[in-house]
């Protein structure tokens, strides 16, 4: 009597499926967030790194000539020129920036193949590739559409 007062335990209806921590879309968001950061603070703040002096540049471009003058009058073996450092701030940024948008679409990408949330790994591709764009193409296309507005202008008038 006791078997038939058992109720046999309910089946669920949906399968329970493991959700895997979403640990790369996370990263490539972060990534992507810092690459803007980056960027925005290089544009509003930048260049960090000192030009040289127009003064600077004309003296050593017309030493640098009147060396090889003489150096080619008397036939003496002109000397090579020091070279400068290569280490510039305003270019390391740069390339930084670049470096964290790649890394963030590259691990968006990844992640959106381990099928992690779509929401999560767009907004890390959007950011990303802002931070790309704006170092990459915005501002050569920027330069181009002056050039071409100022072609069309010169046109007409």
């Amino acid at each position: 009597m006791s078997t038939l007062l058992q109720i046999p335990p309910e089946k669920p209806t949906s399968p329970r499926r493991f959700r895997r921590p979403a640990i790369l879309g996370v990263t490539a968001l972060v990534c992507g967030i810092l690459s803007v950061l980056g960027a925005v603070i290089h544009s509003l703040w930048g260049p960090f790194s000192p030009a040289p002096s127009l003064s600077e540049q004309i003296l050593g471009n017309v030493s640098g000539v009147t060396q090889a003058v003489l150096s080619s009058l008397t036939g003496a073996t002109r000397a090579e020129p020091p070279l400068r450092d290569a280490t510039n701030l305003d270019t390391a940024i740069k390339q930084a920036i670049v470096l964290l948008s790649v890394v963030g679409m590259l691990t968006a990408i990844v992640a959106y193949i381990r099928r992690e949330n779509r929401r999560l790994v767009g907004s890390a591709l959007v950011m990303s590739g802002m931070a790309f764009a704006t170092q990459y193409l915005l501002f050569p296309l920027v330069g181009i559409g002056v050039v071409a507005l100022l072609i069309l202008v010169a046109a007409v008038l």
